[in-house]
């Protein structure tokens, strides 16, 4: 394989993936989920990509979690447990040889020299950080379990990272 093809597929490559993932529902480069555990009890995951980072991954899941709260008029939850993943992903690209050579014919001789680059094969490792929440949504404000907000910490994490409630739908822009 030539070197120019192996650099192209590089660059299409960043260019689909070259950006933090964005907040919304999970999609091919990332996402949040949630699964409803009990009546009030909620396990809610954000999948970033590898360009994003530990803290943009458990921010996104602490945003899931508080409009889950505040769509069904919660105004408070209690983190039950917290857990910080990484999937690792070994990508190889193969090894390639190219030679080149030339001739040369003088009379009835003729000469040959070449000349063999060899490529051995990379590999690159992409993280993909994962943040898991257990969160009891509840509507009193009970100080000995450490309740949470849902409105000012969504308030905060949106000014933040710059997120605008979405006007339709889930997704943020």
């Amino acid at each position: 394989m030539r070197p120019w093809i192996l650099l192209l597929c590089a660059c299409v490559l960043v260019i689909l993936a070259g950006c933090a993932t964005p907040y919304g529902p999970r999609g091919w480069i990332g996402g949040y989920t949630e699964e409803r555990i009990a009546a009030n009890l909620y396990c809610v995951r954000f999948f970033g990509n590898g360009f994003t980072s530990p803290q943009r991954v458990g921010d996104f899941a602490l945003l899931r979690a508080t409009e889950l709260c505040t769509e069904a008029g919660y105004p408070y939850f209690i983190i039950e447990d917290r857990r910080a993943d990484v999937d690792v992903q070994a990508i190889t690209t193969p090894g390639y040889a190219e030679t080149t050579g030339s001739g040369t014919v003088s009379g009835r001789h003729f000469s040959y020299s070449s000349h063999t680059t060899y490529t051995p094969p990379a590999t690159q490792y992409v993280y993909r950080h994962i943040g898991t929440l257990m969160i009891r949504r509840t509507s009193r404000n009970a100080e000995e379990e450490y309740p949470v907000d849902a409105k000012r910490l969504a308030e905060s994490l949106r000014a933040k990272y710059g997120l605008k409630p979405p006007t339709s739908g889930r997704r943020y822009e």
